[in-house]
């Protein structure tokens, strides 16, 4: 699991420790401390409000952090089925390490990361993902076999990035080509050619 994985399977478990913990407070406040003698009336209402204020927030702060995961996953779906990334999903998966996409990894200064993401989109009639820089498509991190789920997302991936050498160059859209020719020259040839 990535570091953004690690994190919010963290936050839940701190979560649920918090949750449980309240719970036996509030068991103990309505059993020991209401109506019982000794406490005003005031403090038993300022405990209980701040009980109430406690619940609401580990409420919101489950509620966050189950969207947080939920649009996590729901990018990992999107750019896994090959669908086109919104900058806010783009980031999401970069920030959980499910793309590693940069200028900075590819060495394009010029170009903000969504930007050069985006370009390196390819929509052709029978296939659409993003195109992979790489000299090695196959040359993904070894998978360990009791990880069935990376297991399952490694071979997934696969078919959501797509090989220069699958793709012809004149599928390609004028800005694309403008692209690869000024800036990834050596690229051009791995494309497939028209006689």
């Amino acid at each position: 699991m990535n570091p953004w994985g690690d994190s919010i399977k963290a936050a839940n478990q701190h979560l649920g420790t918090a949750v449980e913990e309240l719970g036996d407070l509030i068991t103990w406040f309505k059993r020991d401390i209401v109506g019982r003698e000794g406490f005003s009336e005031e403090t038993v209402t300022q405990v209980r409000d701040s009980l109430a204020a406690m619940s609401d927030s580990l409420h919101n702060v489950a509620t966050t952090i189950t969207g947080v995961a939920d649009a996590q996953s729901r990018a990992t779906l999107k750019f896994l089925g090959g669908s086109r990334l919104n900058r806010e999903e783009f980031y999401i998966l970069l920030a959980s390490e499910t793309v590693e996409w940069t200028n900075k990894t590819m060495g394009l200064a010029a170009f903000e990361d969504y930007e050069l993401f985006d370009l390196l989109r390819y929509e052709g009639e029978d296939q659409s993902g993003y195109i992979y820089l790489a000299a090695d498509i196959e040359d993904l991190p070894a998978v360990d076999p009791d990880d069935w789920t990376l297991a399952f997302i490694t071979r997934t991936y696969r078919k959501a990035i797509i090989a220069p050498e699958a793709i012809r160059w004149s599928t390609l859209s004028s800005k694309q080509r403008a692209f690869f020719k000024t800036y990834l020259p050596e690229m051009v040839g791995r494309f497939l050619h028209d006689e």
